[in-house]
């Protein structure tokens, strides 16, 4: 005989061992309850029978019909579709579910049949193109394409299947209820016999190593096989198992009574027991499957923490032993805890789990692809029902399965029946909430591999019971929220599809200088990255404004006024030439706080002139219609540090200069600090000059041209990148600067300078960001008028363009998520850097000089600027404009 296959639903309003689990019992768990004896005496008290308190079916009265539909469809008069409370428990809210539906993945559901035609289920039953169902029947003497109830077996009901197969993957059409993967593709498989039958019986007294243990072994391997190999099953849900005849167990009561209760086979050894069953041809299939196979644990209630073991009155032996599965064939007198010294006597573990949900701790083959589920109630504890993870913990969880709420046969008549809906308790509903958490992981991600989806929903469990891993809730409760986020250090995943090193993909980011504006900042970017799984995510990747201050009046009367160099001194030298040297501590000045030396001399009747300096810091910023430095730095930041400059200049005829010149300094006041930078970090860095000149001067004009390259060392035209976006190199720009002053009269004089670059930006990572180029330019126009008003006055008008990148783009390649196919989805990112309306500087000031008669040298100047900032720093719509008056007096 082939030991039976059993359902694990829980219990039914008639009081049936808990163990045995009858095949679709109508209703839910209705079992013994109350206190429990123990302690280390010889004899044990029994707590008395109790039926109250247990769970049941819920409030009928609350369920509104649809005669429409024909179905029962909501609970409540404004609400149409109810959500079972075990999918908060399981972290899985509306805003979750919306994004993942488990869209697609096949889910084969082995069980007694599906209602394939019930409202909720039929769009989610895998059919073929030609519209015919997908699945088949393993029942003997049954057509294989059968999927309805079986007519030889009692009362009919196709329920168990039904209400397994609407908790994973019930429809989410605004009725009735939803599934955990409500997107998800059912594959009905039958091989439980359904129905209730007239009187249960025991299977024959064998255990998993005899011949007809052997044929069950075989046609589960057949079940497998069709499924790995017929099918593209992610999952395979068991919510059934074997039940094999149990032995009778005696047990001292109080007052020399004796009990009976019945010891799951083989539970003294249970390794080796299960190890009986590992027949060759089950092995050899399981080591070929893909998909997870998910066991209900069940409903035997041997779990130390809440189990109840129920104890008889009646021992019976041979074919008699069959008298504990119908009522009014025995005496149920109580129960027991599991953890009982009288049970513990027996050497009878606590925590049994059924024989095929701890399959793999006899096949090594099933390790990492396999499952069991314990079932947990509202309140996050294990069920009385329940068997604990025991020997199966390193691969167990626990799930709700009390009183869960889901479809039924729509042919249902027994009692708890609603027209297609019902409640029903065991880990019969635990097991499928893991297989749509499953179904809903490999939707997301559709390269997830069986082995990464059982440790995934293993690692993320939120632990329950003793801590870490035990014998109760294994790994502990179901928490999909969590197993839907990244798990360990997440990497880049690059054009390649694969994942990157080098860099934490969690520190990209860009902070971009007032060169950029808004081109950049004002765009939105996402990198792809994997996480230990290699699951695909998208991080958001701060595109980081720069932050650059107003002129402040204090910066403007510096501009205006410039100090008086401390010291100053000219020495002759032999022959034809002078060095002149100066000391200041005027950063505002065109030569910075410092010291300077300059060389004029004659060599061989060819003049020349030599320039060395260094500044401790200087400011100069483009940003500051007052501020007249030109140099290539002085778009950028608003001041440096440290720099060294060198430059030489030889006469070609009287008015053309050649010269060269060199420059080195660290760059601050970029505005483009980083969130990995100190308090105290205004995130200046090195910078390098080179270049050289042309002028052309005569008595009312000058003409310059200007060839250069300057090397930022970490940053792009001021710009900073991390992570992914770090550079490998120093930045090379390459400029051109014209200049030009002509005396338009003897009072009026007008400048112009224009300056265009091209920058070369070389990304450390380019299986992440391609290299790119940069165009910019900047350009300023100045008229001044001296003797207005008094003598020695004068109003100073321009405009200008501080730098504004023109032209570039940065390209980047990640995985964003999956294509059609299931395979990485290598998007190509392109960031368009131009500045769409650049910043834009109108102003005027007018600067006077007083004498004062009463202060000996002391001299008094004072001043009136105003200014229009149009897109301020090249941010789109940011205007700033100011009047500023300022009176300065030197001693």
């Amino acid at each position: 005989m082939i030991p039976r296959q059993t359902a694990y639903t829980s219990g039914s309003r008639r009081f049936f061992p808990r163990y045995i689990l009858p095949a679709l019992l109508l209703g839910t768990l209705a079992a013994c309850g109350g206190g429990g004896g123990g302690g280390s005496g010889a004899t044990t008290s029994l707590a008395s029978l109790q039926t109250s308190g247990k769970p049941w079916l819920g409030d009928s009265s609350t369920i509104i019909y649809d005669p429409v539909a024909g179905i029962y469809t909501g609970w409540g008069p404004s609400n149409h579709q109810r959500l079972s409370y075990a999918h908060g428990r399981i972290g899985l809210g509306s805003a979750i579910q919306a994004r993942n539906t488990g869209a697609n993945v096949q889910v084969a559901v082995v069980d007694d049949g599906v209602d394939v035609d019930h409202p909720e289920l039929q769009d989610n039953i895998l059919k073929r193109p030609d519209g015919q169902i997908v699945g088949r029947s393993f029942l003997d003497r049954r057509p294989s394409s059968d999927h309805g109830p079986t007519l030889d077996r009692g009362r009919e009901s196709i329920s168990h299947g039904t209400h397994v197969a609407g908790i994973i993957a019930a429809a989410d059409n605004g009725r009735g209820v939803r599934g955990v993967a409500p997107g998800a593709k059912i594959i009905p498989v039958r091989y439980v016999l359904s129905g209730i039958p007239n009187r249960y019986k025991f299977s024959a007294d064998i255990d998993p190593d005899h011949e007809y243990a052997a044929n069950s072994a075989t046609k589960l391997k057949n079940i497998m096989k069709y499924i790995n190999d017929d099918t593209g099953a992610f999952v395979m849900n068991n919510s059934w198992g074997y039940t094999l005849r149990p032995r009778v167990k005696e047990v001292a009561l109080a007052g020399g009574k004796k009990g009976y209760f019945l010891q799951p086979r083989g539970a003294a050894d249970y390794r080796a027991f299960i190890n009986k069953f590992n027949h060759q041809d089950l092995r050899e299939q399981v080591k070929l499957n893909k998909f997870v196979t998910v066991f209900a644990a069940g409903n035997d209630g041997w779990n130390a923490e809440t189990g109840e073991i129920d104890i008889y009155k009646e021992k019976f032996a041979g074919e008699d032993i069959h008298n504990y599965l119908n009522e009014g064939e025995r005496t149920l007198i109580g129960f027991l805890k599991p953890t009982d010294s009288q049970i513990a006597k027996t050497n009878t573990p606590a925590n049994i789990p059924s024989l095929l949900s701890a399959y793999f701790v006899a096949n090594g083959d099933a390790v990492g692809k396999w499952l069991a589920v314990v079932a947990t109630d509202r309140n996050n504890r294990i069920a009385p029902f329940s068997n604990g993870c025991g020997i199966a913990k390193a691969y167990c969880l626990a799930a709700p399965g009390t009183r869960i709420l889901s479809t039924f046969d729509r042919r249902e008549t027994g009692v708890g029946a609603f027209h297609g809906y019902g409640v029903y308790s065991g880990t019969s509903m635990a097991a499928p909430m893991v297989s749509g958490a499953l179904a809903v992981l490999k939707g997301k991600d559709p390269q997830l591999t069986a082995e990464a989806a059982v440790r995934i929903v293993l690692d993320t469990a939120t632990d329950l019971g003793a801590p870490g891993v035990d014998d109760v809730y294994g790994h502990g409760l179901l928490n999909l929220a969590r197993a839907l986020e990244p798990i360990g250090a997440t990497r880049a995943a690059g054009r390649h599809a694969s994942p990157l090193s080098g860099f934490d993909p969690r520190q990209n980011a860009v902070a971009f200088s007032t060169a950029f504006g808004n081109g950049g900042a004002g765009q939105s970017l996402t990198s792809g990255v994997f996480d230990k799984y290699n699951r695909s995510y998208q991080m958001k990747t701060p595109l980081q404004a720069p932050i650059r201050k107003a002129p402040s009046l204090d910066s403007l009367m510096q501009f205006h006024h410039g100090k008086v160099s401390a010291a100053s001194r000219t020495v002759a030298l032999d022959g034809d030439g002078s060095l002149f040297y100066s000391l200041s501590d005027d950063r505002f000045g065109q030569r910075g706080k410092g010291v300077s030396f300059d060389m004029f001399g004659d060599i061989q009747g060819t003049h020349y002139r030599t320039h060395l300096a260094f500044a401790k810091a200087q400011t100069a910023d483009s940003m500051m219609p007052s501020s007249t430095n030109k140099s290539m730095w002085a778009g950028l930041g608003s001041h440096s540090r440290d720099h060294m400059q060198g430059r030489f200049d030889t006469a070609l005829n009287e008015n053309l200069w050649l010269g060269i010149y060199t420059g080195r300094g660290q760059l601050g006041g970029t505005g483009t600090s980083t969130r990995t930078d100190r308090a105290d970090d205004d995130g200046s860095y090195r910078f390098d000059d080179v270049g050289i000149s042309l002028a052309h001067r005569d008595k009312s004009s000058k003409i310059s041209l200007s060839a250069g390259q300057f090397f930022e060392h970490g940053r792009f035209l001021a710009s900073r990148g991390e992570g992914a976006f770090q550079l490998d190199k120093a930045t090379r720009t390459n400029y051109l600067h014209l200049g030009a002053a002509a005396a338009l009269s003897a009072r009026m004089r007008m400048s112009a300078d224009y300056m265009t670059l091209k920058t070369k930006v070389d990304f450390r990572h380019n299986a992440y960001v391609d290299d790119m180029s940069l165009d910019a330019d900047s350009a300023d126009v100045r008229l001044t008028v001296t003797d207005v008003i008094a003598d020695k006055d004068y109003i100073a008008i321009g405009y200008r363009l501080p730098l504004a990148v023109r032209q570039g783009a940065m390209t980047q390649h990640s995985v964003k998520g999956y294509d059609m196919t299931g395979k990485y989805n290598v998007a190509v990112d392109q960031i368009d850097f131009a500045v769409p309306k650049r910043h834009r500087i109108a102003h005027i000031s007018y600067v006077r000089q007083l004498k004062a008669r009463s202060y000996g040298d002391a001299a008094f100047r004072w001043f009136v600027e105003a200014a229009s900032h149009q897109n301020w720093g090249n941010m789109a719509g940011k205007t700033n404009r100011h009047i500023n008056a300022g009176l300065i007096a030197s001693f």
